[in-house]
């Protein structure tokens, strides 16, 4: 007779919560895009000069029975909106609302030597260390609003970045730095000028060389950035 000997196998996990025991970024508020109407492009103007695409195709005559020889269509679009967080309830000297970007974090009470930094393009262009003035740098020097705060908190007051008139060069990549004598953290985030339409043109005309085909062209001008026109 053989014996069998049974064994009992006991598997212990542990499970430990997430504790931050450094200084950390818990979100950042960069907006993916910011819309200038048309005044605030004129006032503000740009380095970089809108593009005007155009988009042409036929379409066959029976589509567009009734339709003149040549006809064209001009629309003026209205101011847009600019796409400003609504907690910025300032103005600046040209009158534009600015655009604020928010690095939100947690710091540890025992941590010292705390420094935040924003970088655009991997470029330095602004420093706050709380016991100092917050400072802009490079090309940003004289754009940004340093006296804006955004806390009470002595370590959390002026975190954000705040840019007086957004300009199509301001387009970019956009990161924020926090860091202490013992540790460190950063996130980045993708950030896009648009600048819609100053005019939008439909004209449409016969085919010079076939009775059955009629030339349809789309165009608009003054825009940022270059966009992919679709013609339905």
């Amino acid at each position: 007779m053989f014996g069998i000997n049974l064994f009992n196998s006991v598997l212990t996990v542990f499970v430990f919560a997430q504790a931050y025991q450094s200084v950390h970024i818990t979100n950042l508020n960069v907006p993916k895009t910011y819309v200038l109407d048309r005044s605030t492009y004129d006032v503000v103007g740009s380095s970089t000069p809108p593009s005007v695409v155009q988009y042409g195709g036929g379409e066959d005559d029976d589509v567009t029975t009734g339709l003149p020889m040549t006809s064209t269509t001009v629309q003026q679009l209205p101011a847009s909106v600019s796409t400003v967080p609504s907690e910025l309830n300032f103005t600046t000297d040209t009158g534009l609302k600015p655009l604020i970007m928010d690095c939100q974090y947690e710091i540890k009470a025992r941590e010292c030597g705390f420094v935040l930094k924003w970088y655009f393009n991997k470029k330095l262009i602004y420093q706050w260390i709380p016991s100092r003035t917050p400072v802009g740098m490079n090309q940003f020097k004289n754009e940004l609003q340093t006296n804006y705060s955004m806390s009470d908190s002595i370590n959390y007051k002026y975190r954000a970045l705040v840019i007086r008139n957004p300009k199509l060069n301001h387009s970019g990549e956009y990161m924020c730095s926090v860091q202490t004598y013992d540790s460190f953290d950063r996130r980045m985030a993708r950030f896009q000028i648009v600048v819609p339409e100053k005019t939008l043109l439909l004209h449409y005309e016969n085919d010079g060389e076939s009775d059955n085909m009629l030339l349809i062209k789309c165009s608009v001008f003054m825009i940022y950035p270059e966009p992919n026109l679709l013609l339905m």
